[in-house]
């Protein structure tokens, strides 16, 4: 694979986890115990935005 493959899909990983961490906290403080769905759906949303959310900006101001 590529290097820039590599990149983003670690990155969606690491967006992919903390995204249901935070899931997971909100669902502790909020509710008293994680809501399952929510943090798998966090994590989905997480790798999604991490992998395809790469844009260069370069030269703009």
């Amino acid at each position: 694979m590529e290097p820039n493959i590599i990149r983003r899909v670690k990155r969606g990983i690491i967006f992919s986890l903390l995204h249901a961490f935070i899931m997971f906290v909100v669902g502790m403080l909020l509710g008293g115990e994680p809501y399952w769905i929510g943090v798998i759906g966090f994590a989905i949303g997480g790798f999604v935005i991490g992998f395809f959310s790469t844009i260069k900006r370069k030269g703009k101001a």
